[in-house]
């Protein structure tokens, strides 16, 4: 959990960074005065953040924490890219005011979800971790805009971008697993859980094209089968895995559809499943049009792909991250539930 709020901090003071680096080209672009430049990068934003952040903390006490941070991150993820498509002062303004009003929608609830699951003698070390969202956004705006060179070399594939994606990814297989296993326990379905480890090795496998660098060709592809330079129980055993394994889990979730079907609905109802199904949706979206949006002209080193892989991924690693009743599943399944009544959850 800690883990998420933290990237979430880091994507949200990383606007303000970016901003600040760019000061000087926007003024020319948009021929705006110092005092113009100097209401875009202050008081438009700083009013706005820190009156809003009162009402929003108020909400955070009441509702449900999650849910307004997710709100949040779309509200200020869509107007940071409307302010790229604003080209006078006024209508930068109104972007720039309503984006402090979605940042002012992130630290609220994120204290007060630290607050609750962590122990008082481990929050200040929570809080630590959670604040170096600020520092390392510095860094990143660097090398964004600074450094666009680097930032090309960080964003292409199979590079550092790619391999933060499969991290995620990974992280959210090994909590569903751990979820399934606590659920087996108790005698509870677990299909549920089998879709989502299943899903996300698939797209590990994909992101870093297993098959292609072991074999240098995908294993689906005809000239695969053919290819003497493999043995027969190479390429045999290479098609068990790349596609007999998958197959067989997908047979195995068909006889259990309703379970599958019961689980999504439910999830689909709650913030958790509504954010990882907004991202599923991304990463699904991104594939089928892998093709088009690698053509895009102006971008290198397939970019937009990698970015909205990124954006997918972090989606789902939040959403299912904040599942309800996560920490208590993953200490079953390491066989502490005793440890619950040590740490209580404090009940919203």
């Amino acid at each position: 959990m800690l883990s998420v709020l933290l990237i979430i901090l880091i994507f949200n003071n990383l606007d303000g960074v970016a901003l600040g680096l760019l000061l000087q080209d926007i003024k020319g672009d948009l021929h705006l005065t110092d005092t113009e430049l100097g209401t875009l990068s202050g008081i438009a934003f700083a009013l706005f953040y820190s009156v809003m952040g009162i009402p929003i903390a108020r909400w955070a006490d009441r509702g449900n924490r999650v849910m307004i941070v997710s709100l949040a991150i779309g509200l200020w993820s869509l107007l940071v890219a409307l302010c790229g498509v604003a080209r006078t002062f006024g209508q930068l303004l109104l972007i720039r005011i309503a984006v402090g009003v979605g940042e002012a929608g992130c630290i609220p609830p994120s204290n007060s979800l630290i607050a609750d699951y962590f122990s008082r003698e481990e929050r200040p070390r929570a809080m630590s971790i959670y604040l170096l969202g600020g520092p390392l956004s510095m860094v990143i705006g660097y090398l964004g805009v600074s450094n666009p060179p680097l930032a090309v070399a960080l964003m292409a594939e199979d590079s550092a971008v790619e391999w933060l994606q499969v991290g995620l990814l990974a992280g959210t297989g090994v909590l569903a697993a751990c979820q399934g296993w606590s659920a087996r326990r108790t005698g509870e379905p677990v299909a549920f859980e089998v879709m989502i480890v299943a899903t996300m090795v698939m797209a590990c496998l994909g992101e870093i094209d297993l098959d292609r660098k072991l074999f240098g060709i995908k294993v689906v592809a005809t000239r695969f089968f053919v290819n003497p330079k493999y043995s027969l129980a190479v390429r045999a055993l290479a098609v068990l895995v790349i596609v007999g394994a998958p197959a067989a889990v997908g047979v195995w979730l068909l006889r259990r559809w309703r379970q599958v079907l019961r689980a999504s609905l439910k999830a689909l109802r709650e913030p958790w499943g509504q954010t990882a199904a907004v991202g599923a949706t991304i990463y699904v979206i991104t594939q089928i049009f892998e093709g088009p949006i690698d053509r895009i002209p102006w971008q290198q080193h397939h970019m937009i792909e990698e970015l909205l892989e990124l954006l997918a991924a972090v989606c789902m690693s939040v959403g299912l991250a904040a599942r309800p009743g996560l920490g208590i599943r993953l200490l079953r399944a390491l066989g502490r539930p005793g440890f619950i009544e040590d740490r209580p959850v404090k009940p919203r």
